[in-house]
């Protein structure tokens, strides 16, 4: 059975009238319309056919004279009490089209952009909200990366989506390839918290654990994990100059051998560039059969991947267990 997607604001029946007698004038009649949590939702309309009144009338700016308008099931128009008013205030902000009282040309972008988190989070600092637009610009951008590919990523929409331009993007991120490489240091951090839950967890023995933790990376699409396709890697590669390249390899590095200290494995029995080809050389085949490798056989690349991955866990487990038996 489908999950019933919840209504956070219904408007029903809205009507909104300017004036009174005989110079009463119906802004809005009859408005009906539903928006649904995590819904983006345009209202559409001529210039004069109501738009910004039924918006200034949900924010409670303009009296309603008929309708409700509900905010997650609460009724927000009319009298309502203080506390409610005040909820109101905080969860629902409207920019207005005039930019000169909407934007203060005097404030900085990151003022401007920190305004409505320091709204509805008080209690953290000027560098704590820049942390989280941040934040919320590599976990969109991943997000986007994982479903689009990593050159299905453009700034307009990255920027759009966070709620932020696209200049303001700079202020983080000195340009789009360096923001492809802080997402992947960012997944790295992902990934080790991954295997992490996975060891810890009470039943199932150690190569159970760590073959499921092949696999999710395996199957990254389906589990939110971003891994580049040839092209990919040679565009990206292409676009970056020698020294941010050479300044990235070190990350990749410690994050292997951050990966061989949690399965108990020493660097002196494998190098984590190895461990690091091994991985890739795995998801390499994966994904990149048919389209760049022709000649394998696509129709055995389950077979042929569920392997790799049991040769890598009983590779790692003999060098876990040769640790053990020194």
């Amino acid at each position: 059975m489908a999950e019933e997607k919840e209504v956070l604001l219904e408007v029903k029946d809205l009507n909104v009238t300017y004036g009174s007698g005989r110079k009463a004038f119906a802004a809005v009649q009859n408005a009906n319309f539903q928006i649904y949590k995590g819904e983006t939702f345009g209202l559409v309309g001529e210039s004069g056919s109501g738009k910004t009144t039924i918006g200034r009338a949900i924010l409670r700016i303009l009296p309603t004279s008929g309708g409700e308008i509900l905010y997650k099931g609460q009724k927000i128009n009319g009298k309502i009490p203080r506390a409610l008013d005040k909820q109101i205030t905080r969860e629902i902000q409207m920019i207005f089209q005039d930019p000169q009282s909407s934007l203060n040309e005097r404030a900085k972008v990151s003022y401007i952009v920190g305004e409505g988190l320091q709204n509805v989070r008080p209690d953290l600092s000027a560098a704590q909200r820049e942390e989280k637009v941040r934040q919320a610009l590599l976990d969109t951008g991943l997000n986007m990366a994982v479903s689009k590919g990593l050159k299905g990523l453009h700034l307009a929409e990255l920027a759009a989506a966070v709620g932020i331009s696209k200049p303001y993007f700079y202020t983080f991120f000195d340009s789009l390839e360096d923001f492809s490489l802080q997402m992947m240091e960012e997944q790295r951090c992902r990934l080790l918290r991954l295997l992490e839950q996975e060891l810890a967890r009470p039943e199932g023995t150690w190569e159970e654990h760590v073959e499921s933790f092949f696999r999710t990376i395996l199957r990254h699409r389906e589990n939110g994990i971003l891994v580049m396709t040839q092209g990919e890697e040679a565009d990206l590669h292409s676009r970056l100059t020698p020294e941010r390249f050479q300044d990235f390899r070190p990350g990749q590095r410690d994050f292997f051998l951050r990966l061989m200290a949690l399965l108990d494995i020493r660097q002196e029995d494998c190098a984590p560039e190895v461990l690091a080809n091994l991985v890739f050389s795995c998801l390499l085949i994966y994904n990149s059969a048919p389209e760049s490798m022709p000649f394998l056989f696509p129709s055995h690349l389950e077979e042929t991947a569920a392997l790799h991955v049991k040769f890598l866990v009983n590779y790692l487990g003999s060098l876990r267990n040769a640790k053990k038996d020194r």
